[in-house]
């Protein structure tokens, strides 16, 4: 049998397609619960955000966290306070500032920056566009002749 592993020596050695020793979609408990060798989670986020960095590739993920921040206020059971969302985001940039010195609290810092940003602008937005609720829809029923 060839030890290689390409097409031609598998098609010279007498190599034939198999099939499964069980089912298709049923695993053996063992296969499910065991991980994928040579994978460390922790690992794998620093490759990702190194290859981030370095490409200079951080900035439409700010943007991407924004969007997020902004989503939160969406999910929020009611509304809240404009002045508690604006300290929360003054607050983050502050903390982005003090941070500047260590490259991924900074990071870190912006993005949660970046959240309480999109978070404060949503909540700004309908405290700038709130108006009261109109007690009798009949008024705006009427014809302007009649008022």
């Amino acid at each position: 049998m060839a030890q290689d592993g390409s097409v031609e020596s598998r098609a010279h050695a007498g190599a034939r397609a198999g099939t499964w020793p069980w089912p298709v979609g049923i695993r053996p408990a063992w296969q499910v619960i065991r991980p994928r060798p040579n994978f460390a989670l922790t690992t794998q986020l620093r490759q990702w955000a190194a290859q981030e960095i370095a490409a200079d590739r951080l900035l439409p993920w700010l943007a991407v966290a924004y969007g997020f921040g902004v989503v939160i206020y969406f999910t929020a059971e009611r509304e809240p306070a404009w002045w508690a969302a604006t300290a929360l985001a003054a607050a983050c940039a502050a903390g982005a500032l003090l941070l500047r010195r260590n490259l991924v609290a900074l990071i870190v810092s912006l993005f949660l920056f970046s959240i309480a940003a999109g978070f404060a602008a949503a909540t700004m937005k309908t405290a700038m566009i709130e108006h009261p609720v109109l007690h009798y829809p009949g008024i705006m029923a009427q014809t302007p002749q009649a008022l």
